[in-house]
């Protein structure tokens, strides 16, 4: 893995807790792509199965 390098050369100073709500926020937004990403495989599933007559 490559190095990250800051413009001022420091590693920036992160509050603890704007890190937690970050997280957090990552954490919800993978979850809402999760069951999105469920939903449209069931929406393609019934929208083949209406293309194929049905059956």
């Amino acid at each position: 893995m490559d190095k990250i390098e800051f413009a001022d050369g420091d590693v920036p100073k992160v509050d603890a807790d704007v890190h937690r709500r970050h997280l957090g926020q990552l954490m919800q937004e993978l979850h809402i792509r999760t069951s999105m990403q469920e939903e449209l495989k069931e929406v393609k599933l019934k929208i083949a199965k209406m293309e194929d007559g049905g059956r």
